[in-house]
């Protein structure tokens, strides 16, 4: 589980991508967010490229559902965007690569 995972995950975003502790606590937020509110669950969604997918489709229609303004819209789904494609980072370093680039879908 992510609640389980985030101090160990914290701390690998700190020292393996270099990250200041208050970006690492933003992402961490992001994702559980993401964890509670949006997919159920972050693990799963990390679990396959398919349930990775599916994640991003999610994240999109949440962001849209959220905020009223365009702008905000797409400032709130590329922060989550990112914050899953750390987490798929840490969850699956060597298949990463296997994961699509979120940007490019």
């Amino acid at each position: 589980m992510f609640i389980e995972r985030k101090e160990d995950f914290r701390e690998w975003l700190i020292e393996q991508k270099g990250i200041s502790r208050r970006v690492a606590g933003n992402i961490i937020s992001r994702c559980k967010r993401l964890d509670e509110e949006v997919l159920g669950s972050i693990d799963l969604s990390v679990s396959s490229v398919d349930n990775y997918l599916s994640a991003l489709s999610m994240i999109k229609s949440y962001s849209l559902a959220n905020k009223s303004k365009d702008s905000a819209k797409y400032a709130m789904s590329a922060s989550l965007r990112a914050a899953i494609r750390k987490y798929c980072e840490y969850r699956n370093p060597d298949d990463i690569l296997r994961f699509p680039n979120a940007y490019h879908l």
